[in-house]
This record gives C-alpha cells, structure tokens and sequence, in this order.
C-alpha cells in the first residue's frame, strides 16, 4: 500500500474515533471506555468577591490536562488555554473548563460564574460656577472627584442614566435650565443625582475682576492688586483652588505671595449678575539663570536644507535668537517653531525667564557642504598571464599609494605576489617581490604604505607578517609577532601610515594595530563582531588632518571612525546599493578639504562623505570603459586631491581629479 494513503487512512480513522476532543487525535484507533476524573474547583462557581478571586482547578488523573475558557460561551477544546496556575480573575467572568488525557473520555464541562461585587460609591458632580442667575449666556462645567468616571447629564429636568448624554465640554446655557447630573464608573456604584438650576435675568452682569501684574513667574515674592470697572462691587478671591462665591474673602488690599499660588476672583454686586470666575497662576521661581537652549541636530554638516529646533526644559521659558552672528537679546526674534536653512549659517540663542537672568548663549554653525564633482584623467594596465607577467600587467591588483614626494606610485598584486612602481603618467619604473616565504617573497602581497624617509612596508598576508623594503625594493626587515601578545597577527591585510609616522595594521582576525615608527606596539582595538568598535575584515584606513582613523569595516558593510588611540567615535552605512549603504567597502582615503572617501567595492563606485559622515555623491558604474569599475580596491589621494584607484576586475589603475 502507498505510504501516503496508509498514513491518510490512519489519521482519519483516528479522527473519527476521538470523541470529545482529544489531545492527539492520531493516538485514538477504538472507543474509549474510561474517562478523566471530574474536576474540582475552589472556591465554588457563584462567589462573590470585591477586588479580586484565584481559582484552583485539578484532576485527580494523574497527567490529564485542564483546557479552559473565560468569555463564558466557548467550550473548551484542544486549542484552548491549558491551566497549569490558578486563575486570577478581577472582574465578573465565567470560567467553562473540561479535563483531557490521551486515550481516555474527557471530562464533562463545567460552568463557573464568579461574579464581582460593586465597592464604594462614586462621587456625586459638581457645577461650575454654582446654580446662579445670568444674563444672555453662560458656561457650566461639570467634574467629578471620582478618577475615570463618567458623567452623564440632562437639561429637559428628567433623571440621568447611562442612556444619557455623555459629558465632554462645558454647556453653554442661553436660557433657564435646570442641568441634572450622574457619575458612573465600572466596579462602583452610581453616585447621588447632582442637580442646579440656572435662570436667565435681564440684570446687567458684574465686569471681570482684573490681576495686576498678570500671573506668571517671580522670585522671592509678588504683590498682586485685584480691580473691577463695575462701581461698588465686592471683589471675592480663593488661594486654595477652590471656586470663589458670595461667602468667600473679599479682596480689600494688594494680595502677597511669597509661594506659588493660584488666585481665583470674581466679583458681586446687588442688582446684578456676578462677573464670571476669573484665575491668574503666580509660580515662584528660584531659578537665579535661565537654562542654556539646546540646539538641534548636533551634526551640523548639510548638503540641501537642515531643520534646527531649539529647547529648554524649565516652562515659561522665552527662546530668542540670531541668525547674524550677534548675540540675542530680548528684542530678537522669538523662537516659535523649527528654523529651516539653506545656507551656512551660525544661530545663536539665549533663553530669558522671567525674575532669573538671561542663560548663557549657545551657538551652533552649520555648514552647507559642496557637492564635488570627478573627472577621469588616464588609467592604465592591463591583465597579465601566470605568476610572472609583463611589467605593467597584473594578475589580482591590491593596494596603491604614494611615496613621499608623489612622483611615485607603488601597486601590489595578491596573485603575482610583487611590488610595481610607476610615475603618476604611469609609466613603469621598477618592480620587486615573487611568490614564496623568503624575504622579499610574498604569499598575497596585500596593502602597502610607505613613510616619510621613502621605507615600504607590506602586509605579506599568507605569510602572517609585515615586510619592510627600501625604495628600490632591497629587503629591511620584517615581523611577525609584534609585541608578543597584544599585537599578535592573523592574517595581516592593510598597512597605513599617519602623519606622525605611526604604523596601523589591519588584521582579518578583527584587530586594528598600532606600532610607532620603530615598529613598537602601541595600542590595538577591536574584535571579530559586528558590534561598534569591533569589525569583520577591516580594510585599508584613512586618516584626517585630526589624527582620527577611518576603517572600512568589509563584512559589516560601514566605515567605522575612531580617534588615534582607538576610541569609537562614529559609524555609518548598512548593507545595500542605495547612496549611503555598501557592499564590501575595502579602503578608505581622505583628501585636503577632509572629505571621506570609500571604495565600495561590490557596487563598483566610490561614494563620497564629510568627515561627520553626511553623504556628497558617488562616481563610478560597473563596466570596463574609462571612469567604471569592476571590484576596485583602493585608493590613494595626493596633496593636490589626484585620486589613484586600483581597479582589480579591470587589472588597472585609474586616475581621477577633482572637477570642482
């Protein structure tokens, strides 16, 4: 028989025969004949609790499992919720369970109701202002002391309820009414029927009562003085929050406060309609100096526009700022809202709050950055064949740089393990190197450098070591295990030299490796990861006017920046082809104006950055004509920003310039 349709034939007997819902239904081939111990349940189904019940479920079979449900309706299947803790249940719920075990009947279903009791009474509404007489139109709000609940009202003099309208802003009264008032809440009982009645007069209403100084901010303490333009009225104040009426204090003389405070006033007058309640909030403030603004974004570069926020976090708090140069004072132009900008520009800000002096000023300038554009100059090279080619052709073309007085350009080749030499027209001038582990032999000849005294160091991977050459290509020296243990090599790649003649070895093992100008250990930083500090295959670096160190970080697609000593200071980039992402970044190169240059490898292009890493543009397309690339390599930039570019899928060195 097919062993599909007997495993088919299986499951559906299987399934016909599992009565009640079984576990797993492919156990069952016949009828059961014993079934799981009824459950138990404590406390009983109909308890009545006020904050909250556990419920405890078991089966005296052992292994059996209890399913459940808690929407009362549902009856507990294979899917449904296992128990394995008590329930804990805090509003009305009814719990339907039932008890499983492979091979057995389960359980009937039992039905268990617990059912939540009422606790407390919520607090009854209150009206503001209380029920009054008014003339034309009045505003009543309505509140209650009870957290979370809800007020329903009415206006046509019948009892509230839930089927009432819901309370949200204030009623606007135009003509006698009667408002009728009920809170509710979940868990509580309704609260008392509140009720006021407002009637519509045709007396004159009281003017406002009037704060003199306006409320606001003060140090130490504020004399405030209450007025009103209507004759002979009682001006009638609070100080606790409370609404003021006919019985509270009437104002007679300036009002001192030496705390915040909340003053509220309204005014009476026989014959007349009280002025509404009217409140001005005095905060006092011991701040001696405003808080300095802080100004956003911190990364200043730009390219387009930059949108710049300002903030502080102490209220009532005014921004002002200039976009001159010049210090802001209180005249200056009030910060409201996000300043867009789209040429370089300094802003400075000063924050002023009233009774404190004026903060310091803070000032950021961004700088709107040019984009460069790149013309090709001349390339040159060709593919050679075996291991030892023609001069001027290359097998796996690798690393370039400059010797000290930029009249000579030095290339390695991985494949062909040597050393050529051309001037910047390209002409060859002399090579060195072969394949083997003796001096001046290589296995891979990967990243070059050369110092200031025209000495060449090379990063002999295969070979786990570092050589060092004359000019001429005459054998120096080399090294394998610098510093013992820390600055132990892997498989060295990149070598690069600082201005101060420093050496950095990059290591496929993770490590970045810092030696001094006599090859003695310095520092080194790093790890095998993706995290910040730590690489997969760093590349060939660069370095700025600053001494910061840029590392093409290969497998984790980003350029990670570091100060000298190693510190993380930043990184960009992710996997991908868009303007700002990488595929394999193998070199970096830095030229006179600071921009960061990254060869990205796999996209076949060069992009190029600030040093902040705000991306300006790219060059280069995939293809073999003048100005594209197939996997270039690296880079090397001159004084006068001459760009030389070993181009490996094309077994060639291009040359670029800047256009502008």
């Amino acid at each position: 028989m097919n062993r599909g349709l007997y495993l088919a034939a299986v499951a559906l007997v299987g399934a016909v025969w599992c009565i009640g819902g079984c576990e797993n239904p492919y156990l069952y081939t016949g009828i059961q004949k014993e079934q799981v111990a009824a459950l138990t349940v404590s406390p009983a189904g109909g308890t009545v609790f006020t904050d909250q019940v556990e419920v405890v479920l078991a089966t005296q079979t052992e292994g059996a499992r209890i399913r459940y449900t808690t929407d009362g309706v549902t009856m507990p299947g294979p899917d449904s919720a296992v128990y394995d803790e008590p329930i804990v249940l805090t509003e009305t719920t009814t719990i339907i369970a039932r008890g499983y075990k492979d091979e057995l009947m389960p359980t009937p279903a039992v039905t268990l109701k617990y059912i939540r009791e009422a606790v407390g009474q919520a607090a009854a509404p209150t009206f503001s202002p209380e029920a009054r007489g008014f003339g034309d139109t009045l505003e009543v709000t309505l509140s209650t002391a009870t957290a979370g609940a809800t007020i329903y009202y009415t206006t046509d003099g019948s009892t509230p309820d839930a089927d009432s309208e819901e309370y949200d802003s204030a009623i606007l009264l135009n003509a006698t009414t009667t408002i009728s008032a009920i809170a509710m809440l979940d868990g509580m009982s309704d609260s008392e029927v509140a009720t006021a009645t407002y009637t519509l007069n045709e007396l004159d209403d009281v003017a406002d009562p009037t704060f003199d100084p306006a409320g606001g901010p003060f140090r130490e303490s504020v004399s405030v003085a209450l007025g009103c333009a209507t004759d002979g009225a009682a001006i009638r104040y609070t100080l606790d929050g409370s609404d003021p009426n006919a019985s509270s204090a009437e104002y007679a003389e300036a009002i001192e406060l030496t705390a915040t405070t909340t003053i509220k006033a309204a005014a009476f007058k026989d014959g007349m309609n009280p002025s509404d309640i009217v409140s001005q909030t005095y905060t006092r403030n011991d701040i001696e100096q405003a808080e300095t603004p802080e100004i956003t974004p911190v990364l200043t570069d730009f390219t387009d526009t930059v949108e710049v926020t300002m903030s502080v976090e102490t209220l009532d708090t005014v921004i002002r700022y200039t976009l001159d140069g010049s210090d802001p004072g209180e005249a200056s132009t009030e910060y409201t809202a996000p300043i867009t900008l789209s040429a370089t520009t300094t802003i400075k800000a000063r924050a002023f709050l009233e009774g404190a002096d004026p903060s310091e000023v803070a000032s950021r300038t961004y700088t709107k950055l040019a984009i460069p554009e790149y013309e090709f100059v001349l390339t040159w090279g060709s593919r050679g064949e075996g291991l030892e080619p023609a001069d001027g052709e290359f097998g796996i073309i690798e690393d370039v740089t400059l010797g000290p007085d930029e009249d000579e350009i030095y290339v390695t080749d991985a494949l062909t393990s040597r050393i050529q030499v051309f001037d910047p027209q390209g002409t060859f001038l002399r090579k060195w190197g072969a394949v083997g582990e003796g001096p001046g032999q290589f296995v891979t000849a990967w990243g070059i450098a050369v110092d200031s005294t025209s000495q060449v160091y090379v990063a002999d991977g295969g070979n786990k070591r570092v050589q060092k050459f004359s000019s001429t290509g005459s054998f120096l020296d080399q090294w394998r295990e610098f510093g013992g243990d820390p600055g132990v090599f892997a498989t060295p790649t990149g070598v690069d030299i600082d201005s101060e003649g420093n050496i950095y070895v990059a290591d496929q093992g993770g490590m970045i490796h810092k030696f001094d100008s006599q090859m003695q250990f310095v520092t080194q930083w790093g790890g095998k990861g993706a995290a910040e500090g730590e690489f997969d295959m760093p590349g060939n670096m660069a370095f700025d006017s600053a001494g910061n160190v840029y590392v093409p970080d290969r497998n984790n697609h980003r350029v990670q920046k570091f100060s000298s000593d190693g510190e993380f200071l930043a990184a960009w980039g992710t996997e991908g082809s868009a303007a700002e992402q990488f595929n394999e970044p193998s070199a970096a190169a830095v030229d006179s104006e600071g921009r960061v240059y990254v060869v990205d490898s796999k996209n076949h292009r060069v992009q190029v950055f600030a040093a902040s890493g705000v991306y300006l543009t790219s060059f280069g397309t995939e293809g073999d004509g003048d100005g594209e690339f197939d996997d270039p390599e690296s880079i090397a930039i001159d004084s006068d920003d001459i760009l030389y570019i070993t181009d490996s899928g094309n077994a060639r060195v291009q040359k670029f310039r800047v256009a502008r």
